[in-house]
């Protein structure tokens, strides 16, 4: 359940003499249930067992069933069609809190069960209902089931109806569920996301059908909506199709589309989005002159793309060297790396350096190096490509804030650069200007550099995480940094891991998306601002 379903309840309290139904079970309806609903609209109807007037406080029992249908898109995205509700709801009910809620308690079971049939076919949400001053109740609780682990929130608000005014007199012996315009499903959502980016307060994913979902941070319009309004779930990148992969920077966001063409969006100022103006944008603009790109990659102020035959081009803030063509200046439009020592198979972008891994496992980095970053054995910044020292067999690259990590075929990893936070993994706190092995990783198949914490994923579906953990980044449950790595609790099937500054997002093989870590922006997109020591599910993909 969760995000893979989207009813909106609102419960509305009807007089006989205003609806002639007894208390019998409710006809089936049918509602478009993946949309904000408008006020009003009709869901069924719930009858109230007993069927007497509500005189003073009274518990009743509400039942109903749902099937839903319809909409495809808004944040309840994701519920599919065919699904039915049946909601059983024991509520203490008076005519005083038909209009306002303030005394109203409910407990809440919904069984949904999926036609056809997903997962074993039904889920179960149970949970207690606290209203709020706005007339609205709020439901919030576990999910168990075919769906178990998801979040489920849900909002409800009770609309009197005719002869409430007088309920004294009138009995009350039915209600109508109504969809009510401010309802708002926050759930976890039948997912098919195929790759998922960290940026500094923000998360981009690609989901099934070749579009592209962003949340967190949108002050700069990386999101790319067309608005600047954060938000704490998934909101659908504008007019993006076609989309293989997304890559998040500091405050902006690419993506590659078939055919190898990429668009960038959110902060320009530096001709990070390489349209070849330095202006922000909210929705996605053509990289200028760029073809063939097969792989994309976003740092802080400057985005990199790998081409067909192994050429890797950069673009935006150079000063530097990350851009990597030598020249140590910025540019608004994309510029070849010169002096690669082979065909790149891989590239990443990180704070100000980039890496490329090269045909037969080596490593080259380009640009800041303050912290050894770029593991050629100095701190001499470089602004065309040097040989990371001593590494061979890498398969897979990540360039962090002052660090940067390698996975090496045969499962181990090994990283350099600043270690302030036991970022590198080799238990140790101290720098490293080459290449050090991450201790105890055997079977790691991916690895994710992050501001001050890395990741891998490991063969079979786990993670593990290690470095700086103030906000949970490292999900093993706790808050406490680990100078090696540190399982993350309660991931299976990973594909895919990415580190953004202070969270770190997977993808699982159900094509759900996991996050943990820092989240006041919304950054975790599980619908709340609230930091996860272990991963919780992003909604509404």
């Amino acid at each position: 359940m969760g995000s893979r379903i989207g009813a909106f309840f609102a419960a509305g309290a009807l007089a006989a003499s205003a609806i002639g139904f007894a208390a019998a079970p409710a006809a089936a309806a049918t509602v478009a249930a993946k949309c904000h609903l408008n006020s009003g609209s009709a869901l069924g109807h719930v009858s109230v067992k007993p069927a007497i007037a509500l005189t003073g406080s009274k518990k009743r029992t509400l039942s109903g069933t749902f099937t839903l249908s319809g909409c495809v898109s808004g944040l309840g995205a994701g519920v599919d069609t065919g699904a039915i509700v049946k909601v059983k709801a024991k509520a203490t009910l008076s005519c005083a809190n038909l209009s306002t809620l303030g005394g109203a308690s409910f407990a809440v079971t919904e069984t949904v069960t999926w036609q056809p049939k997903r997962k074993g076919g039904k889920s179960t949400f149970k949970a207690t209902a606290i209203p709020d001053t706005n007339g609205y109740v709020h439901l919030a609780g576990p999910v168990t089931g075919a769906y178990a682990g998801d979040n489920y929130v849900q909002e409800l608000q009770m609309y009197p109806g005719a002869g409430d005014g007088d309920c004294s007199s009138t009995p009350v012996i039915g209600m109508q569920v109504f969809a009510g315009g401010d309802a708002t499903i926050i759930a976890g959502a039948a997912s098919s996301a195929t790759q998922v980016a960290g940026g500094q307060y923000n998360g981009c994913a690609v989901v099934a059908g070749g579009t592209a979902k962003c949340w967190g941070y949108n002050g700069y319009g990386q999101l790319g909506d067309g608005s600047y309004t954060d938000s704490d779930s998934p909101v659908a990148v504008s007019g993006l199709t076609g989309v293989t992969q997304v890559a998040t920077g500091t405050d902006h966001s690419c993506a590659l589309l078939t055919g190898g063409t990429v668009e960038c969006w959110g902060s320009g100022g530096n001709g990070e989005l390489g349209d070849g103006n330095f202006t922000p944008s909210p929705t996605p603009v053509v990289v200028a002159g760029l073809s063939g790109a097969t792989q994309i990659s976003a740092g802080y102020l400057h985005s990199c793309a790998l081409l067909g035959g192994g050429s890797v081009v950069c673009w935006g803030y150079g000063s530097d060297g990350e851009l990597g063509d030598g020249l140590f200046t910025t540019s608004g439009t994309p510029v070849p790396v010169s002096g690669l020592s082979g065909a790149a198979t891989e590239i990443s972008a990180g704070q100000y350096d980039s890496c490329a891994v090269i045909a037969g496992g080596t490593v080259q980095c380009w640009g800041y190096n303050g912290y050894g970053e770029l593991g050629d054995g100095t701190t001499t910044p470089a602004g065309t490509p040097v040989t990371v020292s001593g590494l061979t067999g890498a398969t897979h690259v990540s360039a962090g804030y002052t660090h940067t990590c390698a996975s090496i075929s045969g499962g181990s990893v090994q990283c350099w650069g600043y270690n302030g936070n036991g970022e590198l993994g080799d238990g140790t706190f101290t720098d490293s200007y080459t290449p050090v092995v991450v201790s105890g990783l055997t079977s790691a198949s991916q690895v994710t550099a992050g501001l001050y914490h890395s990741c891998a994923t490991i063969v079979g579906g786990a993670a593990q995480c290690w470095g700086y953990n103030g906000y949970g980044q490292l999900g093993d449950g706790t808050f406490t940094t680990a100078g090696t790595p540190v399982a993350v609790v309660g991931l299976s099937g990973a594909t895919q891991i990415d580190a953004g500054d202070y969270d770190t997002c997977a993808v699982v093989t159900s094509g759900a998306i996991k996050c943990w870590g820092y989240n006041v922006y919304g950054q975790l997109g599980d619908g709340t601002r609230t930091d996860r020591g272990a991963p919780t599910n992003v909604i509404a993909l």
